[in-house]
């Protein structure tokens, strides 16, 4: 998904997208981590090296935590993070997002029937 989401963006100057994560500040949540990491670099300001630090996470076919964290270093604690994932936490159970991806376009999430590669359609329609 993501590649498509960055072909996009590259093609289409007034898009943006939103990234909300399923994760939950559970101690036994392995996805966490991560996910605070990424919010931190974004968090940081830096665009480009938000956008990168996506692509490797979910382009890596194993994904290794550590590798990650030492690759994209953040100033910090991550634990900063926290109330944010707790409301993206809580936004996704109230509206019942239970897998990831999940796409919302113009605020309505997309049909089953169609898929992320369609919405290049309906922007360039």
């Amino acid at each position: 998904m993501h590649p498509v989401l960055d072909d996009l963006l590259g093609d289409i100057g007034d898009l943006s997208v939103q990234i909300l994560f399923t994760a939950s500040t559970d101690h036994k949540d392995e996805r966490a981590k991560p996910v605070k990491h990424l919010l931190a670099i974004y968090e940081a300001n830096n665009e480009e090296l938000t956008k990168d630090s996506l692509g490797d996470w979910y382009s890596a076919s194993e994904k290794n935590y550590g590798l990650f964290a030492e690759k994209y270093k953040v100033d910090g604690d991550l634990n900063n993070q926290t109330e944010k994932v707790d409301k993206m936490h809580d936004w996704c159970k109230k509206m019942n997002i239970e897998f990831t991806p999940t796409i919302f376009f113009n605020g309505y999430q997309l049909p089953e029937t169609y898929n992320i590669t369609d919405i290049e359609y309906f922007l360039k329609s």
